[in-house]
């Protein structure tokens, strides 16, 4: 398992079982960097929590065939209605022709979370696994629903380390939360 994050934040990802951490504030080229690191020893899954086209455009070079690039999206330049149309098309073109590389596919498979259909059952494993503690949650700080916009600017700022979250009810317990 390999983290992609900043430097601040490796002993974070290794906390939660990275064997290795890429700092991507020392690379320009992200996709060119773990395209020389890993092309040796290319991975079997790559999971894009961002959503950065860049790095599934690149991914044939450090993502065995048959590979799966999972991401949660396309991130969009900005908030707009024309940034979020581009990417909801781009999502649609990714999976639509993911192993076409004349038709300007990553020649990978490509899977948006948000595409996703889990069961019950896929739902059932996962709270298991949080039961068990195979998955932590890291919270990065709690804010009460007055300071819901507070909560929101800290997530735009894009330093968070973990889960921002805002409490609805003062009546749960912060532990609960």
């Amino acid at each position: 398992v390999v983290g992609v994050c900043s430097g601040r934040n490796a002993e974070l990802v290794r906390g939660l079982g990275a064997d290795d951490v890429v700092d991507y504030t020392l690379h320009d080229d992200l996709a060119a960097h773990l395209a020389a690191r890993f092309a040796a020893a290319p991975f079997h899954a790559v999971i894009d929590t961002l959503g950065i086209q860049a790095l599934y455009l690149g991914c044939p070079r450090y993502l065995l065939p048959g590979g799966v690039y999972s991401s949660v999206g396309i991130k969009p330049p900005s908030f707009s209605v024309p940034h979020f149309l581009a990417a909801v098309w781009q999502m649609k073109l990714n999976e639509w022709w993911p192993v076409s590389r004349w038709l300007l596919g990553a020649g990978r498979r490509w899977r948006g979370v948000s595409m996703m259909a889990p069961t019950l059952a896929d739902r059932e494993r996962v709270v298991a696994m949080l039961g068990r503690g195979e998955v932590r949650v890291v919270r990065d700080s709690l804010w009460p629903f007055d300071d819901a916009v507070a909560a929101y600017a800290k997530l735009a700022a894009r330093h968070a380390r973990g889960k921002v979250l805002v409490k609805v009810d003062a009546a749960v317990g912060d532990d609960e939360c």
